[in-house]
């Protein structure tokens, strides 16, 4: 099954946009997955990478500037392209490091 592989921080803040992508992704017929959410052992970044990997798409919350979702942002680009990349944030106001 085609996977939507979700970037995002950590916490409280983040519960409701998680369950709102994870029900976008079962409706879209996406498997959804978060990096933080694997039970495999071993190295958590070769994890990540092979997720990104094999996702048809990867949405990525921007939110809070956070370097961990902008290092594996930008493995995504690299991997996918920006094609398959989606940015989301759920502050407008705040500033971001790039247009």
């Amino acid at each position: 099954m085609p996977t939507c592989f979700s970037i995002m921080p950590f916490g409280e803040g983040y519960r409701d946009i998680d369950r709102i992508l994870h029900e976008a992704a079962n409706t879209a017929g996406l498997k959804y997955v978060r990096g933080d959410l694997s039970k495999r052992p071993g190295s958590i970044l070769a994890q990540i990478v092979t997720e990104i990997r094999q996702a048809a798409v990867v949405v990525a919350d921007i939110t809070g500037n956070n370097p961990n979702v902008f290092y594996e942002l930008g493995i995504a680009h690299q991997i996918l392209g920006p094609d398959r990349v989606v940015l989301i944030t759920q502050a407008m106001e705040e500033k971001k490091p790039y247009d």
